[in-house]
This record gives C-alpha cells, sequence and structure tokens, in this order.
C-alpha cells in the first residue's frame, strides 16, 4: 500500500474523532449549562472527560498511534452499544452516523497499522507485538463501561 492511502485513512479517522470529540463536548457544556439551576451532576463531569478522552484519542491518531486508533475504535462502539442498552428505541439515523463513524475509526486502524508496517518494510522501526496493548486498553474500557452504569444508577 502506498503512503497516499495510508494517509488519507489517518486523516479521516482523526476528523472523525475530533468531530466526535466537538459533538460530545457541545453536549455536555449543553447539559452542564442547561444544569446550573439544578447543579452539577457527576454524569454531566463524566461527559467533559469523554470529550477530552476523545480529543485525546483524535491526537494519538494524528500521531499515527495504533494504540489510540484501536481504542477510539472499540470507544465508539462500546458507546454505541451502552447507548442502545439505556434507551428502549433506536433512531435509525443516529445509527447510520454511527457506523459510519465506526467506519472510519476502522479505516484509521488499518491506516496506523499500515503505516508501521511500511516503516518497518523500510527499516526505520522495530517489529512490536501490540496485541498486549490491545487487551490492556480493551481491558480497560470495558471496566470503564461497567463503573458507568453504577454511576448513573447512583444518581
Amino acid at each position: 500500500m502506498s503512503h497516499i492511502p495510508i494517509e488519507k485513512k489517518i486523516k479521516y479517522a482523526k476528523i472523525a474523532a475530533i468531530i466526535s470529540g466537538v459533538v460530545t463536548f457541545t453536549g455536555s457544556m449543553a447539559l452542564i449549562i442547561r444544569g446550573k439551576s439544578e447543579g452539577v451532576s457527576l454524569i454531566n463531569v463524566l461527559s467533559l472527560f469523554d470529550a477530552l478522552f476523545i480529543f485525546c484519542m483524535a491526537y494519538g491518531i494524528y500521531k499515527k498511534n495504533r494504540i489510540c486508533a484501536v481504542l477510539m475504535f472499540e470507544y465508539f462502539f462500546l458507546s454505541i452499544i451502552f447507548r442502545i442498552s439505556i434507551t428502549s428505541q433506536l433512531n435509525i439515523g443516529s445509527f447510520i452516523i454511527g457506523w459510519t463513524f465506526l467506519y472510519f475509526f476502522y479505516q484509521g486502524i488499518t491506516g496506523t497499522y499500515a503505516h508501521h508496517k511500511c516503516r518497518v518494510c523500510d527499516g526505520e522501526a522495530k517489529v512490536s507485538d501490540p496485541l498486549r496493548w490491545i487487551l490492556a486498553g480493551s481491558a480497560g474500557l470495558i471496566v470503564y463501561f461497567l463503573v458507568l452504569p453504577g454511576l448513573i444508577l447512583q444518581s
């Protein structure tokens, strides 16, 4: 694979992550502003951390970090599953947009792995085993999604 398609995949994943972060941050701020009279809840503050996490992953994808690309895909996928499990209805527009973002995040994964593979072929870097990093990140996200519902049910 030449460098131009690899760079495009990474660029589109970065843009999708930035858009997702902006939407999350905007929604978080709307919740906080609307809830000023009632007091700021823990969920509103956690949604700001979600936006921060997404922006950090966007920066990692920009830097061609494979771990960030995988974590962003997993995070977005688990958030879709979590959102569907909380709500009783399925919005088809949200479903299509969510899967479109997942497609771009998957392309980011393939782009970052191809980028590092090309670097290895060019003799610039050593081959690393990313499996342990993917498993560690997946375990962290699973724990996060197991703790988050408990926090929501407490408030």
